[in-house]
């Protein structure tokens, strides 16, 4: 049975849904081990939907107490709100709760055992959590949905020039939808314009009436996670607020144009800035946007490799330390797995059973390891027991098989994980499915009498030649 895990979040058309946008990502990240609750005072329109589809559970609130009163000891608890001060928390740990809470604000002071804070810049000195508290901080922590993510680790085409995005958000409460799409029919730099309305827009009729007039302007509203990639990667241009819409367009390598107009995008706002990410359109004002966009023509900014793809992984190992699960459990190789793979496969006890004796040089297996996470052809995973690493199983796709490589730290040797690696990580491969494959197969040196065992153990078939065992197992 899955842990549970608790998340309170609000978002309407005053505040946005930035703050549901995000949990949703969490909740993508963390479905496959833990079972997904959601708390609100008011479901926005269109996000129940999302929801169910990602197999959460919806729970209607009509008060707060009605949610600190469930709460039990052990409970997994996460927070996402203006609302939430430290003195919400505080009742929420008086519950026994371990409470991870979401903010992006550049200093605070939390009494929660984890802080998740996506902005780049900040340093865990200026944000004071729990004694013993885990600061998760930066773009290695970008809570985007599960697309974007996978959408970071690939070149991605640079779009058609002469196409741009406009999006405010769920809500866009101060209309500059409107105002930046009459800025861009009076420059005519563009010949289309695709404009995306979130599910709580409140103006409507005034973007029909503008797309009804001018040929160039394409409407879509609530619009998917996939269409929102699509309309994104259709152009280069993406003009977006200081939100996670920008954490997006940055994903997705666009050109963008951005700037912030509420109080809570200002860090993304200066730090974005400083970072060279976007063409400063300020606040957003007639003047500012014109001045932005004037600047297309020799842009200079960058923003490759700011988010890299791999948050995913290192926030089911973060919730894995917070839910105190002993039992052992598969994530996707992170970058940060680099050394540790390196010394695995160094090792002698390792290379006794390696079909070549050449030794392993670290600038070699830094460009292997790189190009092995980021390539559509291989899934690479790291067993882990809370937060320490025990073993890797890596499938290649070579023609219509995934070929699988395996290894245990050899501190974990002898103790029967050999067969629960291969067994876990062939299940993972059938969830994940990353590229086709008919069969799944491995080989392994006669004399490494534990790995035969456990594939035996898993009903492959088999066949020797020369000393090297060959299993084979149809999908």
């Amino acid at each position: 049975m899955k842990q549970a895990i608790h998340i309170r979040v609000d978002g309407n058309a005053q505040i946005g849904h930035g703050h549901y946008v995000r949990c949703i990502a969490l909740a993508q990240m963390l479905n496959h081990r833990f079972e997904c609750h959601f708390y609100s005072l008011t479901f926005p329109d269109g996000i129940p939907d999302v929801l169910e589809q990602e197999g959460c559970l919806l729970h209607h609130l009509s008060d707060e107490s009605g949610f600190l009163e469930q709460l039990s000891p052990g409970d997994l608890v996460v927070i996402d709100g203006y609302g939430f001060d430290r003195s919400y928390q505080q009742q929420v740990k008086q519950s026994g709760a371990v409470l991870c809470v979401i903010d992006d604000a550049p200093t605070g002071d939390y009494s929660a055992d984890c802080l998740i804070n996506h902005a780049p810049g900040n340093q865990a000195t200026q944000l004071q959590l729990a004694p013993n508290g885990i600061h998760a901080l930066g773009t290695d922590y970008a809570l985007l949905r599960n697309q974007y993510q996978l959408k970071a680790k690939r070149q991605l085409t640079s779009g058609d020039p002469q196409t741009v995005l406009v999006c405010f958000g769920g809500s866009d409460p101060k209309q500059l939808t409107v105002s930046t799409l009459q800025v861009l029919l009076d420059l005519g730099t563009f010949q289309r314009i695709n404009v995306v309305l979130g599910a709580s827009f409140q103006a409507v009729e005034l973007v029909q009436e503008l797309a009804v007039k001018h040929p160039e302007i394409t409407v879509h509203s609530a619009v998917s996670e996939t269409e929102m990639i699509a309309l994104m990667e259709a152009g280069r241009y993406a003009i977006v607020p200081c939100s996670g819409m920008l954490l997006e367009a940055i994903a997705l390598n666009r050109t963008i144009i951005s700037g912030y107009y509420v109080a809570n995008q200002q860090q993304f706002y200066t730090q974005f800035r400083s970072m060279n990410c976007f063409l400063d359109a300020e606040d957003f004002s007639r003047p500012a946007l014109q001045n932005a966009l004037g600047e297309l023509t020799h842009n200079s900014t960058k923003t490759t490799g700011i988010i890299d793809g791999f948050a995913p992984s290192r926030i089911r190992n973060l919730f894995s330390r917070l839910s105190h699960q002993e039992e052992a459990y598969l994530t996707e190789a992170v970058p940060e797995d680099e050394l540790t793979t390196f010394k695995w496969a160094s090792d002698p006890a390792v290379r006794a059973f390696s079909f070549s004796d050449k030794p392993i040089v670290w600038e070699e297996h830094q460009a292997w390891f790189q190009r092995k996470i980021r390539s559509t052809e291989c899934c690479y995973y790291i067993a882990r027991i809370g937060a320490i690493a025990l073993g890797s199983i890596r499938f290649d796709q070579v023609n219509d098989a995934a070929v699988i490589s395996y290894l245990l730290d050899p501190a974990f040797h002898g103790k029967g994980l050999g067969t629960w690696l291969l067994k876990a990580g062939m299940e993972q491969l059938l969830v994940d499915l990353p590229f086709s494959f008919r069969e799944i197969t491995g080989s392994v040196i006669n004399s490494n009498i534990p790995s035969l065992k456990s594939f035996e153990k898993l009903n492959f078939g088999k066949t020797e030649t020369e000393g090297i065992v060959t299993f084979r197992r149809m999908i």
